[in-house]
C-alpha cells in the first residue's frame, strides 16, 4: 500500500530534500524552493497529458504531505492542475471523466509518485492544505505550517482516532459479512447445476444476494456520509481562509478530516469508493444477475 503523509504524522524539522532545495545551511529559518528537475518533470508531463484532451495548463500547485513538515518517506506528491480551453457548456459528468483520466496517471520521481488532480473549470486557486507551492511561479502561496515544538499528534488526535478506530471496526465487520455472503452465493451457484433440489439452492442464492445488497448499501452510505462531512468542512474552511489563512488551516484539525485521513491511511477509502460506484451506478445488480 502507498505511504500517505498527513497531519497524523509527527512534524519534522525540514521538508524532504529529495523534493526541495535549500540554499543555506541554516535550514530551520529558510523556505526551500522546488527542485528544478522535479519542476521540469511536473510541468512537462502536465502539459503533455493536458494536450491529449485539448486543454492548456493555466496553473499548478504542489500541496499535501510532500509540502508540509508531516511528510513521510515515499509519500505521494500531490499536484493540482488548473486548465484553460475547456469545451463550451461542458457537463459535470464530462468534467468528472476528464478528472478520472488524470487520477489514473502516476509519474515516478525517485522514491515518490506524482499524482495529478485536475480542477473544475473556473474553480478558484485555493487548496485546502497545510502548505501550497505555486510550481509555475516558483513561490509559496501558503508556507508549510510549523506546529508547536512539543506537539504530539497521538495525544492531540486521541479522541478523534478513537472515533476513527470505531468506524474502522464497523467497516471490518460489514466487509467480512460481504465476503462471506459472496463466497456462499458463488459456491451455491456452482452447486445449483447438479443439485437435486435446485429451487432450495436458488433460495439460498437469493438470500445471500439480499444480504450483499444490504451490506453494500450500508458501506456506500457510510462512506458518502464521511466524505460529505469532510467536503462540508472544507467549504467552510475555504470561506474562512479568504479572510484569515492561518485561522482557516489551523481549524483543519477537526474530526471529519482526522477520520478521513485515518481511514485513508488504513486503506479503506479506495475500497469504499469502489463499493460506492458499484452501488450508485447499479453495476452491483448487473453482477448479481449473473448468479
Amino acid at each position: 500500500m502507498a505511504v500517505i503523509a498527513s497531519i497524523l504524522d509527527f512534524p519534522r524539522k525540514t521538508l524532504s530534500e529529495d523534493i526541495w532545495q535549500y540554499r543555506t545551511q541554516d535550514k530551520a529559518d529558510e523556505l526551500p524552493q522546488l527542485k528544478s528537475s522535479l519542476k521540469s518533470l511536473i510541468l512537462s508531463m502536465a502539459k503533455l497529458y493536458l494536450s491529449k484532451v485539448d486543454l492548456e495548463l493555466l496553473g499548478s500547485n504542489l500541496y499535501g504531505g510532500a509540502a508540509s513538515y508531516q511528510w513521510a518517506e515515499g509519500s505521494d506528491i500531490d499536484v493540482s492542475l488548473y486548465a484553460s480551453n475547456w469545451p463550451v457548456d461542458i457537463s459535470k459528468e464530462q468534467v468528472e471523466t476528464y478528472q478520472a483520466y488524470f487520477k489514473k496517471i502516476e509519474i515516478p520521481f525517485r522514491c515518490f509518485t506524482i499524482h495529478f488532480f485536475l480542477k473544475d473549470p473556473g474553480e478558484k486557486n485555493l487548496e485546502i492544505a497545510d502548505a501550497v507551492y505555486d510550481i509555475i511561479n516558483d513561490e509559496w502561496i501558503l508556507p508549510p505550517l510549523i506546529l508547536p515544538k512539543h506537539f504530539d499528534p497521538d495525544n492531540y488526535f486521541k479522541p478523534f482516532l478513537v472515533a476513527a478506530e470505531e468506524k474502522a471496526k464497523k467497516f471490518d465487520t460489514q466487509i467480512g459479512l460481504l465476503q462471506r455472503s459472496w463466497s456462499i452465493m458463488s459456491k451455491a451457484s456452482k452447486a445449483k447445476e447438479d443439485a437435486i433440489e435446485p429451487d432450495v439452492v436458488q433460495q439460498r442464492i437469493d438470500t445471500e444476494k439480499e444480504s450483499i445488497r444490504n451490506v453494500v448499501k450500508w458501506l456506500s452510505d457510510s462512506f458518502i456520509k464521511i466524505r460529505d462531512n469532510r467536503y462540508a468542512m472544507h467549504d467552510k474552511l475555504r470561506e474562512k481562509m479568504q479572510q484569515d489563512v492561518e485561522i482557516g488551516r489551523y481549524e483543519r484539525f477537526q474530526e471529519p478530516e482526522i477520520i478521513w485521513k485515518y481511514l485513508d491511511r488504513s486503506g479503506y477509502n479506495d475500497f469504499l469508493h469502489k463499493v460506492y460506484k458499484l452501488h450508485s451506478t447499479n453495476t452491483l445488480e448487473k453482477i448479481l444477475d449473473t448468479y
